[in-house]
């Protein structure tokens, strides 16, 4: 609020507004696994993982710590943080081995975790049986390809066990299943006339419905996405039939 220096002079209900809105801002927070972790392709070892935080509207990364600066603003503004955001720190402890453990804020109602890579641990992490996430990560969106194209199933040496939800719970409001571009045999100038959601993915019902597409093109995508999709429902991922489950294309994947 530099540039309008008469900000602190408004009355204190506005200037909590105007904070309300500021922090509005919508991120989608890629999280993935180092090079090494990959190419080691253990299911019981990860040393830590890689985070990057893009702005849906432009699909550009940005920085975590420009954005969300204005927390530190004054404490009205940092209130209003506190009641949109959590830090999310999926417990990495820091060794020799690790080349960075970060820790970002989440928007809690906006913010779509994004996993690039179905680690076993990585996932545990984020859905373990002590639910440290339960009602802070809300959105969640999995990327799927050729070579990965179902959740594991529960692993005995995983580090956290999964749980499994009641009927009457939700762990979360938004669940995508995503498609590399990449992976697909469907033209991206075809891609490109499907809807954006509000992550900047292309929603695939806008592309089954393009007329220039045969069945042929889009068939073997729903079959892979309908093998994710029981997958996920057949594993001990903490899913709800109460939970959004939608289906998506990554054009940058």
């Amino acid at each position: 609020m530099d540039s309008f220096p008469l900000f602190g002079r408004l009355p204190p209900e506005i200037q909590l507004q105007v904070w309300d809105e500021y922090f509005k801002t919508r991120l989608v927070h890629k999280i993935g696994i180092t090079k090494a972790d990959e190419e080691l392709n253990h299911p019981r070892i990860l040393r830590s993982y890689t985070h990057a935080a893009v702005d849906p509207a432009s699909r550009r990364p940005v920085s975590v710590g420009r954005a969300r600066a204005g927390m530190l603003a004054n404490r009205a503004a940092y209130e209003v943080f506190r009641a949109h955001y959590h830090v999310l720190d999926l417990g990495f402890q820091k060794s020799q081995l690790d080349s960075i453990v970060p820790r970002f804020p989440l928007n809690v109602f906006r913010d779509l975790v994004y996993l690039t890579n179905i680690h076993p641990i990585l996932l545990s992490k984020l859905c373990s049986q002590d639910r440290p996430y339960d009602g802070k990560v809300r959105h969640v969106a999995f990327l799927f390809n050729n070579q990965q194209r179902i959740l594991p199933s529960r692993h005995p040496y995983w580090q956290y066990p999964w749980y499994s939800t009641t009927e009457d719970s939700k762990i979360f409001d938004e669940i995508l299943l995503v498609m590399a571009a990449s992976s697909v045999k469907i033209p991206r100038d075809q891609l490109l006339q499907g809807r954006l959601d509000e992550y900047g993915f292309v929603m695939w019902e806008s592309v089954v419905a393009l007329p220039t597409l045969t069945s042929w093109e889009t068939t073997p995508v729903e079959l892979n996405f309908r093998d994710s999709e029981k997958s996920l429902k057949e594993s001990e991922f903490p899913y709800s039939e109460k939970s959004v489950l939608r289906w998506a294309i990554d054009l940058d994947a």
